[in-house]
């Protein structure tokens, strides 16, 4: 997109509502990232948990991402395993983000509501910005998607990095 067509970038009052805004719209109409420059954050330190970056994603790495997981049953399998993964380590909106591509990309809205005997508008606004779904909810899904997917997920207890 040139330059000259870029749509400007709203302020936002809070992450929350950053966040809402760039879950529907495409980075690529409001950032120039043929002009886009390496930053370098020499001040960071390491780090055993798991950070977010929550990078705008454009509606092409969507679609690549999905036409990745149809043709790639082992990269199917990491994104549950991945999403699962942010659940447990407590960051909920990482989490729902994951599961909404792995659905996405598999087995559906429509097919995942029809197994929960749930709405699928009620499936969406679980693992919606917003959602804030019940744990049995949340290991509902999971099982379903388990099943799905055909593998049996499982907890393995490591020791925590000092």
């Amino acid at each position: 997109m040139k330059k000259n067509t870029l749509k400007q970038i709203p302020k936002f009052k809070n992450e929350k509502a950053e966040t809402e805004f760039w879950s529907s719209h495409d980075s690529a109409e409001h950032i120039d990232y043929a002009n886009a420059k390496r930053a370098a954050f020499p001040n960071l330190k390491p780090t055993t948990r798991t950070i977010s970056t929550r990078l705008p994603v454009t509606r092409k790495f969507k679609t690549t991402i999905i036409d990745r997981a149809v043709n790639d049953p082992a990269f199917r399998r990491q994104m549950l395993i991945e999403a699962v993964n942010e659940l447990l380590a407590g960051d909920l909106d990482a989490g729902k983000a994951m599961l909404r591509d792995y659905i996405n990309a598999t087995i559906t809205f429509q097919q995942l509501a029809k197994k929960l005997k749930k709405s699928d508008k009620s499936v969406h606004r679980m693992l919606g910005p917003r959602g804030n779904p019940r744990a049995d909810n949340i290991i509902e899904i999971i099982k379903v998607l388990q099943t799905h997917e055909r593998v049996q997920l499982r907890v393995e207890a490591h020791k925590a990095a000092a």
